[in-house]
C-alpha cells in the first residue's frame, strides 16, 4: 500500500476515534476495530478485507507510538477497545482542523468525513460544511484544486474556466449559443503572429538569458505555456523549427556547453534532422551576417 494511503487511513482511523461514541451509555470506552473497518471501507468505497488487513497493521504501530492505546479489563489485561491517547486525540482533531469538538452541532462520523475534506482542501468548515456532502460541489472542489485555479470558485464560472482552456479562448462571464458555435470553428494556425508571441516571452524573461541576444527555449515556453492551453512542449519545439525555417524566428544552438546550466541545456533541446537548438535569439530575425 503506497505511503500516502497508509496515511490517510491512519488519519481516518484516529479521527473515526475522536467521534466514535458506544451504542450504550454503560459500555467500556473506546471502540472496536471491527466496528471502525465498515465506516472507513465504506467512506473510501474499497473492500472491507483489505481494509481491515492494513488497519490491524496500523494500529499495532499506532499503539507503539503512543497515538492509541488499548482500554485495560477490570482484572488488568488489554480488552480488544482502543481509544486514543492524548496525543491521538490532538493529532485526530488538527487534521479536521478544529481545537476541540463542537458542542452545538451533530458530531458524528459523517461530520467528521465533511470536516477532514475540507481541512484538505483548505476550505473552511463553518462556512463549507453544508455542501461538503453534495456530489457537484466535491467535484468543482477537485478540480480547483487539480487545476489550480481561484480557490472555491462556483461551478458555473469553473465549467467555463475549463472550456476556456480546453478550446484556448478567454472566457466571458456568459457563454451564448452563438459564441460556442463560433468556438467550435477549427482555428487557423498564425505562424506569425506565434514567433511574435514566443519573441515577446523570450525578451520579458528574467530568466534563462544568454548574452545580450539569446533566452533558453525552455525559458521562452515558460511565457507562453498559458497563452496555448492545448499546446504541449513538443508541439511548441515542432512549431518553432517550422517558423525558424519560414524566417520569423532564429534559433541557435549552445556551443559552450560546459559554461552553460546544464538543466537548461537539456532542457531546450530542439532537435530538426542533423540540427539541434537550445536559443531563441531576441534581436530581429531578419538580421544578417550574426549566427
Amino acid at each position: 500500500m503506497e505511503l500516502g494511503k497508509r496515511a490517510l487511513l491512519e488519519t481516518m482511523l484516529l479521527v473515526w476515534l475522536l467521534v466514535h461514541k458506544p451504542e450504550k451509555k454503560r459500555a467500556a470506552e473506546g471502540g472496536l476495530l471491527s466496528m471502525a473497518v465498515p465506516s472507513i471501507a465504506s467512506a473510501l468505497q474499497e473492500d472491507k478485507g483489505s481494509i481491515g488487513a492494513a488497519l490491524t497493521e496500523l494500529v499495532s504501530e499506532l499503539s507503539a507510538r503512543g497515538s492509541i492505546r488499548f482500554v485495560k479489563l477490570k482484572n488488568g489485561k488489554d480488552s480488544r477497545r482502543i481509544q486514543l491517547t492524548p496525543t491521538g486525540k490532538k493529532m485526530a482533531l488538527e487534521a479536521i482542523g478544529v481545537t476541540g469538538l463542537p458542542t452545538r452541532s451533530k458530531v458524528d462520523w459523517s461530520w467528521a468525513k465533511k470536516a477532514l475534506l475540507l481541512k484538505t482542501l483548505g476550505l473552511d468548515l463553518g462556512t463549507h460544511q453544508k455542501n461538503a456532502g453534495n456530489t457537484t460541489q466535491i467535484a468543482g472542489w477537485l478540480l480547483n484544486r487539480h487545476y489550480k485555479l481561484k480557490k472555491d470558485l462556483p461551478t458555473s464560472l469553473l465549467l467555463l474556466e475549463l472550456v476556456g482552456r480546453a478550446l484556448g479562448h478567454n472566457v466571458p462571464s456568459r457563454l451564448t449559443p452563438g459564441l460556442a458555435l463560433l468556438w467550435m470553428i477549427p482555428e487557423e494556425w498564425d505562424s506569425r503572429a506565434f514567433a511574435e508571441h514566443v519573441l515577446d516571452a523570450a525578451r520579458q524573461s528574467k530568466t534563462g538569458r544568454w548574452l545580450d541576444d539569446r533566452v533558453f527555449i525552455a525559458h521562452a515556453w515558460k511565457g507562453v505555456e498559458s497563452r496555448y492551453p492545448q499546446m504541449t512542449y513538443q508541439d511548441f519545439q515542432r512549431r518553432l523549427i517550422e517558423a525558424h525555417k519560414g524566417g520569423l524566428i532564429r534559433l541557435v544552438r549552445a556551443d559552450l556547453v560546459a559554461a552553460l546550466p546544464r538543466d537548461d541545456v537539456k532542457a531546450s533541446e530542439t532537435d530538426d534532422s542533423n540540427s539541434t537548438y537550445h536559443f531563441v535569439r531576441i534581436d530581429s530575425p531578419r538580421k544578417e551576417g550574426r549566427s
